[in-house]
C-alpha cells in the first residue's frame, strides 16, 4: 500500500451536446481524473479519462471536442507533472495513433507511449472493434479488419527517473 497525497478531477470544457441523449457523453461529464501516489521516495502523478467518443468516423461531430480535451489533458499533465519522479496517463482515448488528439497528447505533454517503447513499430495493441469482440459490427470489420488502437497508456519520467516499458 502506499500512499495517496493527493486527487482531484477536471471536468472537460467540451463534453458533447445535452439533446443528444442517446450518444450519453454530455451527460457523462467527461474529464481528467488526477492522482498523486508516494511510491518509497518516489512521486508518481497518474491521469485517467475516457476522452468523448467517435460514433462516426466518416462524419465525427466530436472531432472538436476530443481535439480539445486532448489539448487541456496535455496541458494539466505539463504544467501538475514538473516535480513527479513519473507520470503515467491511462484511458479510453477514443483516438488513433495517426489522430490530432493522440499527436497532442504525444507532444505537448511530451509523453511517451508505452505500447511503442515496449513493442517498437507501434504496430498492434487493438483493443477496440477486434474482429473477436461480438460487438464489433461487419462494417467495422472491414474498415478495420484487425481493430483499432484507441486505449492507452503513455507516461514520462521525471529527470532523474529512469523508465522502461514491457509486455
Amino acid at each position: 500500500k502506499h500512499v495517496i497525497q493527493d486527487t482531484t478531477f477536471h471536468e472537460f470544457s467540451l463534453n458533447g451536446y445535452p439533446h443528444k441523449i442517446s450518444h450519453g457523453d454530455w451527460f457523462a461529464g467527461k474529464g481528467l481524473g488526477v492522482c498523486q501516489i508516494q511510491y518509497q521516495e518516489h512521486i508518481i502523478n497518474v491521469f485517467v479519462s475516457h476522452l468523448h467518443a467517435e460514433y462516426s468516423r466518416s462524419h465525427d461531430v466530436y472531432l472538436g471536442h476530443r481535439v480539445m480535451q486532448a489539448l487541456e489533458a496535455a496541458q494539466w499533465i505539463k504544467l501538475t507533472s514538473a516535480g513527479a519522479d513519473l507520470t503515467i496517463y491511462g484511458g479510453d482515448f477514443n483516438t488513433e495513433p495517426t489522430d490530432v488528439p493522440y499527436t497532442l497528447l504525444r507532444h505537448v505533454g511530451c509523453l511517451n507511449d508505452a505500447w511503442i517503447a515496449a513493442n517498437g513499430d507501434g504496430k498492434g495493441g487493438e483493443t477496440n472493434a477486434t474482429p473477436y469482440n461480438t460487438y464489433t459490427t461487419a462494417q467495422e470489420k472491414l474498415e478495420s479488419p484487425m481493430g483499432k488502437r484507441i486505449d492507452y497508456i503513455l507516461y514520462t519520467a521525471g529527470p532523474n527517473m529512469r523508465v522502461s516499458s514491457s509486455e
